[in-house]
């Protein structure tokens, strides 16, 4: 039971640390890179998250990456537009 529960809590951390960093790169990522726009936003966040996420010694896969951003860019949209 314990280890069920050890992997579960890992699970919700490292989702929890996915999305946490995800809206960390989003923010920096306006900020730094005014220059750049649609696509080559996206690689600098991309390329920061998963070096971030390394890091950590948490895996993600380029598609969960790009959902998390994905969310991340329209949450920062949403508060930017109010």
């Amino acid at each position: 039971l314990g280890v069920v529960d050890k992997r579960l809590y890992t699970k919700y951390i490292n989702d929890k640390t996915k999305q946490d960093v995800a809206k960390t790169v989003v923010k920096a990522v306006e900020q730094i890179y005014k220059d750049l726009h649609g696509e080559e936003k996206y690689h600098q966040a991309m390329k920061a998250a998963s070096d971030m996420l390394v890091e950590k010694g948490i895996t993600i896969s380029d598609l969960e990456m790009r959902m998390l951003i994905e969310a991340a860019v329209a949450e920062f949209n949403a508060n930017f537009n109010k």
